[in-house]
């Protein structure tokens, strides 16, 4: 697996694992218990999950829509970064 490129992501620095080229649909959003928000995108096998804490730029309009990401691990568990709606 190519490492990317490095990102910052809430001060610490992880590798992009994989930069998913095919949008994807995000399947719902909330908010924590510090109101901010948290989602799952849709992706085989397992759904991944994305947060503003980590992408600081989502907001309620991504609900039900059609993202690009990145992935990276943490903690040993992959989460997508640079959400952004589809151009």
């Amino acid at each position: 697996m190519q490492i990317m490129r490095k990102i910052t992501l809430t001060q610490d620095l992880y590798s992009i694992i994989c930069r998913e080229e095919k949008m994807r649909k995000v399947l719902n959003m909330k908010t924590d218990k510090n109101g901010m928000f948290f989602g799952y995108i849709k992706r085989e096998p397992n759904n991944i999950l994305f947060n503003e804490y980590d992408n600081p730029k989502v907001n309620a309009s991504l609900v039900y829509g059609n993202v690009y990401y990145d992935i990276v691990e943490k903690n040993g568990k992959m989460y997508a970064v640079n959400v952004r709606l589809e151009a």
